[in-house]
């Protein structure tokens, strides 16, 4: 229309063809994407793919303080089955070990005896001792040590592990969660503001059309990159109840 009334360029006018064509083949994307995030959603609620699922309201994500750094790590030396597991081997192998080194040490036996003599009456005691002449079980003994001293090793091993994934689980929650904040009271709300404004402005005659579709386009934007920072600390919060082995449960959002 503007075109035909001459306030318009035809460059003008194939802008705006390319950017409906951009625009519908945005909301394909967007609408096959939706019907994959259904599918996932289905498997996730143990429901059959072909069943009618749908989300409604916004999502509400929720964020919450952390207990202090160290705290997380004794929560989550405590709890994680790994480390469970690696206690266990221990505690196996120390028993193996005891088994080895009472091979090492002959059993003593006591006896007593009562005999007769030329009529006289004999009683008497002694103690017998096996002699491990052939085979002393010292390389046993020296295995289970070893074995002991590996299980040993692995568990701390896997105990400074897990403090650095609880470490950086952590940092990573409060990085998220910055961004998050910043981007709900800052950027968002400005964008959204910025927006009722300049439709005020066209309905005035003081901005033109293209002035407010730019103030759409950039609170699409935002709102995408909103989404994205939402999605990071969800992944966040799975990260920080993965490294604690689930002693940390937090609300990701409803």
């Amino acid at each position: 229309m503007s075109v035909k009334q001459g306030k318009q360029t035809r460059i003008d006018l194939n802008t705006a063809v390319i950017g409906l064509a951009r625009a519908r083949n945005q909301k394909a994307s967007a609408e096959q994407k939706l019907e994959q995030s259904k599918i996932d959603l289905t498997e996730v609620l143990g429901v059959s793919p072909s069943d009618a699922v749908g989300v409604t309201g916004e999502l509400d994500v929720t964020l919450e303080d952390l207990p202090p750094t160290s705290q997380l790590v004794e929560m989550a030396q405590s709890q994680r089955a790994d480390l469970k597991a690696a206690a266990a081997r221990i505690a196996a192998d120390e028993s193996g070990l005891e088994v080895a080194k009472s091979l090492t040490i002959p059993n003593l036996k006591v006896f007593g005896f009562y005999d007769r003599e030329e009529g006289s009456n004999l009683f008497g005691a002694g103690v017998s001792m096996p002699l491990t002449v052939f085979h002393d079980y010292s390389g046993e003994q020296r295995q289970a040590a070893a074995r002991l001293k590996t299980s040993e090793l692995e568990a701390e091993a896997l105990r400074l592990a897990t403090e650095r994934q609880v470490v950086s689980a952590v940092a990573r929650y409060e990085s998220t969660a910055v961004r998050l904040r910043q981007m709900n009271e800052s950027i968002l709300e400005r964008s959204e503001e910025t927006l009722q404004l300049m439709q005020k402005a066209l309905r005035a005659g003081k901005v033109g059309a293209s002035d407010v579709l730019a103030a759409q386009d950039n609170l699409l934007s935002v709102r995408q990159e909103y989404v994205q920072v939402q999605n990071d600390y969800i992944d966040a919060v799975r990260a920080l109840e993965i490294s604690t082995g689930g002693a940390l449960s937090m609300s990701a959002g409803s």
